[in-house]
């Protein structure tokens, strides 16, 4: 699949920033954290200030990779675009910080970080 999609506007990534962003809550978490899978996957690329901005409008299937603070992959699973919320059980997970990441094409897309009480 090359890397272009239907242009609706210039404007499309910063007229709706939420479309495009991971959802994990609550957070701080103690048993359970759910997931929300953005609709649109955004990639930027380019040195600062010529960045270019991709919007992915079907991007089928990505990887959410979730990471402790010293870089351990704590969880790999595949999503994919219209999936319901997931849900994951951390009490078993040791306290702290976690960051989720959603990549696409090896590449991060989004990212949020979570606190495990």
């Amino acid at each position: 699949m090359p890397d272009c999609d239907v242009i609706t506007g210039l404007n499309e990534p910063f007229t709706n920033p939420e479309d495009f962003l991971l959802k994990v809550y609550p957070n701080p978490a103690t048993n359970t954290i759910t997931v929300e899978i953005p609709q649109l996957l955004q990639k930027r690329s380019g040195p600062g200030g010529f960045q270019a901005t991709t919007v992915y409008h079907k991007w089928g299937s990505a990887i959410l990779e979730v990471y402790d603070l010293f870089g351990k992959k704590q969880l790999e699973r595949v999503v994919h675009q219209g999936q319901l919320p997931v849900t994951m059980d951390v009490s078993r997970w040791p306290r702290g910080m976690y960051v989720f990441r959603l990549s696409f094409r090896g590449e991060t897309v989004a990212m949020e970080k979570v606190v495990v009480e």
